[in-house]
């Protein structure tokens, strides 16, 4: 049996949790001819962390023609390793680990992302042959314009057909970087799509010292896998799920491909939600030392648009800053006739799937420091307040919003992409807030717009015709993030005392109904710029329908 092999796995990319997975072993001889003896003639064990320490059942068929097809079910994701001996010595192939996945789509996101690794890495090394055909080049042109002066002339003309072959390669070696670019970026979306359109994150705050002094105990648990969160007797199931040790790079690790994509021409939002205090300004903006989601995605943005994407691309970045305040659009980058603190409130005027705010200010930026220098002028007109809850709450929906417009050099391609990145006010019981007054008139307000948020999403749920998207300004500027063609992720914050817990387990529910949000296939925003110069230009339009806002319309 000195040629018997242990091959023929399936699933060929690994097992799946409950499934039934199995391989085969062919027994041969030293001549490589098939022999029967029977399965249990061979010494298997199939045992790793996938089997918590314990081996795993396996069962044998005798296929009659000297191979044997050996099934089992794993239970518990992680890795197997297969042994396989006869008469102590190991079958070719033995031993063999055997990845086990929880569910079909984690093995299917693995695999994908094997093969991006494998594209990109030929893309490499593509680029890196070419360019070293590229200088090699460059010297056998240099080598011949110093040739002797005797022969000028003969030189002249190899240098031409040098030059001229050198023009040929470098565009072919264009031509085939730009088509391992398309392939790539399409892998790259792919994975997203695969992931989901609007993936949820759950990020638990740690007990503050006040908490831990009043004896107060972590009122949820997360169980092995970093994916759910249970409460209680409830347990739910989002795309990730970090405790108080994740600091915010771990929390935006799986984030920064969704950002990028903006510069494929997609709209995408990111939004955090939960209850007053429950950390979500920390998760957006974080400190200086340890900045959250709006800076890392601003860099990642930015990193992108000056490294791979500097070649064959040209971007324009601008910012604007928007407050929904009490059912009104602020614009937080303009000021009063004064030249100080807040404008008026603005009208929300149809645009694309959408809302525009009208007359917004849209500021030029080119690095994320410049965005910050931004943000912390337009967050200083940001209204905030005191209540039982929080000494320093936020009364309002901020809303960062990157529009990214680049244009292919060499196909003349446009594309239009938007980032939207979303703080919303703490959603809150008035009743424990001892609010009154103005305070009183801000929490209902920033409740009934929370609700109609909810309320969208309820109706993405279930796929009604009719989303109520006018029910409230925070909903009518989120739309075209939300719904439709748009790449969305909320991250969900909680707070984790046994005191709160009833609010808690309300966000829970609503970043599980979430989760459940089937929108369609996100498209990009693209328009050829070469076939728009040819076009005869528009007549004028009419004036632009006003939506909103506290003005009279039009």
């Amino acid at each position: 049996y000195l040629e018997s092999r242990v091959a023929g796995f399936t699933p060929q990319a690994g097992a799946v949790v409950g499934q039934a997975a199995g391989f085969c072993i062919e027994a041969r001889d030293a001549s490589g001819n098939r022999r029967r003896g029977g399965g249990e003639m061979f010494e298997l064990h199939l045992k790793g962390r996938a089997s918590a320490g314990a081996a795993v059942e396996v069962s044998v068929q005798d296929m009659g023609d000297g191979s044997y097809v050996y099934s089992y079910v794993p239970t518990h994701a992680g890795t197997l390793t297969l042994t396989a001996k006869h008469k102590g010595e190991h079958l070719k192939g033995s031993p063999a680990s055997i990845s086990v996945y929880q569910n079909i789509k984690a093995m299917a996101e693995e695999e994908m992302e094997k093969r991006l690794a494998a594209t990109v890495s030929s893309l490499r090394a593509g680029v890196s042959e070419a360019r070293q055909l590229h200088r090699s080049l460059i010297a056998e042109s240099h080598s011949l314009r110093e040739f002797i002066p005797v022969m000028v002339e003969s030189t002249r003309t190899g240098v031409e057909r040098a030059m001229a072959q050198q023009g040929v390669l470098l565009d072919e070696s264009r031509a085939s970087f730009q088509r391992e670019a398309i392939e790539r970026k399409r892998l790259h979306n792919l994975v997203q799509e695969l992931k989901g359109n609007i993936r949820v994150f759950c990020r638990i705050k740690p007990l503050t010292e006040e908490e831990r002094a009043a004896g107060q105990q972590m009122s949820m648990r997360l169980p092995p896998g970093d994916r759910s969160i249970t409460l209680g007797q409830h347990t739910f199931e989002f795309d990730r799920a970090f405790g108080p040790p994740a600091n915010q790079a771990e929390v935006f690790e799986d984030i920064g491909g969704l950002v990028t994509s903006v510069l494929d021409g997609y709209n995408v939002c990111i939004f955090a939600y939960g209850q007053t205090g429950a950390g979500k300004t920390h998760t957006m903006e974080g400190p200086p030392n340890d900045p959250g989601i709006n800076f890392r995605a601003l860099g990642a943005l930015f990193s992108c648009i000056s490294g791979e994407r500097a070649y064959d691309y040209t971007y324009t970045v601008k910012a604007s800053i928007f407050e929904v305040y009490n059912e009104q659009v602020y614009d937080l980058l303009a000021t009063n006739d004064q030249g100080e603190g807040r404008s008026e409130g603005l009208e929300l005027v149809r645009k694309g799937e959408g809302f525009a705010a009208s007359g917004a200010s849209e500021v030029a930026v080119a690095s994320p420091e410049e965005v910050m220098e931004v943000m912390a002028a337009g967050f200083l007109n940001r209204a905030v307040g005191v209540h039982d809850i929080n000494a320093h709450s936020s009364r309002s929906h901020c809303m960062l919003v990157v529009y990214v417009d680049g244009i292919n050099s060499s196909s003349g391609l446009r594309m239009q992409g938007k980032l939207t990145l979303c703080d919303l006010a703490g959603s809150e019981r008035i009743s424990k807030t001892g609010a009154t007054g103005l305070t009183l008139t801000e929490a209902q307000n920033i409740n009934n717009s929370l609700l109609s948020l909810g309320n969208v999403i309820s109706a993405l749920v279930t796929g009604g015709a009719h989303v109520p998207y006018r029910n409230s300004k925070l909903t009518m500027l989120l739309q075209d993030s939300l719904g439709g063609d748009a790449k969305a992720l909320m991250v969900c914050n909680l707070a984790p005392s046994q005191i709160h817990a009833s609010e808690t387990l309300s966000s829970l529910q609503f970043a599980q109904k979430v989760s459940s949000v089937e929108l369609r296939t996100p498209r990009r925003n693209l328009e050829d710029t070469e076939t728009e110069k040819r076009k005869p230009k528009p007549k004028a339009s009419a004036q632009p329908r006003y939506l909103g806002g506290s003005g009279t319309g039009k």
